[in-house]
């Protein structure tokens, strides 16, 4: 799963990265100020299939979230969810056409359905959004997309 997840880290760091300011491999829990926004990209499970007598189906679930200091919003009238809406347009925004932008997390799975020869993503994603207490002063506010992909490999 580690060149999977490097490979998605990669295509993801290729289109966001004058947005994001790091990238982590699994959650970092205590994350810096000066290092939000950022991305964590962390396996979630595997499942694996016998495909035949020399190849497996592995399927990996990876969750991809984008967090960003809820702190720094709490000065904003209700009404606005600047933080919120900040999360909604790296994760999926769409164009005035209603396509999705490119550079965006969706965008991006959506570049890449197939990140190598034996690598392909699945349609399926998933968004969720949370706020989270992450230490006694740090909330974030963060939005996840749990994805699935599959790599065809031999035994």
């Amino acid at each position: 799963m580690d060149k999977t997840i490097s490979l998605l880290k990669e295509a993801l760091k290729a289109k966001l990265s004058g947005k994001i300011k790091s990238w982590y491999v699994g959650d970092p829990v205590l994350i810096p100020d000066s290092a939000m926004p950022c991305i964590a990209i962390s396996p979630n499970s595997s499942a694996i299939v016998v495909a035949d007598n020399q190849r497996d189906n592995r399927t990996h679930k990876i969750d991809i979230s984008v967090i960003i200091d809820a702190r720094q919003y709490f000065g904003s009238t209700p009404s606005e969810m600047v933080g919120t809406t900040f999360l909604m347009e790296i994760m999926s925004k769409e164009n005035t056409d209603g396509t999705i932008d490119a550079a965006t997390v969706l965008g991006v799975i959506r570049d890449n359905m197939q990140l190598s020869t034996n690598r392909f993503m699945t349609g399926s994603v998933a968004i969720d959004y949370t706020t989270r207490r992450r230490t006694e002063d740090l909330i974030t506010i963060e939005s996840i997309c749990t994805i699935e992909i599959t790599h065809v490999s031999s035994r």
